[in-house]
């Protein structure tokens, strides 16, 4: 999960221990499935998304909190 800091940090670290907690329990008791992702995996993975949305769509709301593309070529040559 993305770093936080100060008492915000503490607070969502508990919130997502719990809800990871219910999530397992869940598991072990066949209410969901086992291969189902962790919590923090499905935050993460939501996160991913909604950033493609942005970046990807200039007429998203969020898409000018972005910084500028760059111009500058992005090809690189390892030496090998």
């Amino acid at each position: 999960m993305r770093p936080v800091r100060g008492a915000v940090l503490s607070q969502q670290q508990t919130d997502v221990q719990r809800v990871d907690t219910f999530f397992r329990r869940s598991k072990c008791c066949g209410f969901c499935p086992a291969d189902l992702q962790s919590f923090v995996e499905m935050l993460e993975d939501a996160d991913d998304r909604l950033f493609n949305k942005i970046n990807n769509n200039e007429e998203h709301v969020l898409h000018c909190l972005l910084p500028p593309r760059s111009v500058a070529p992005q090809r690189y040559e390892l030496r090998q």
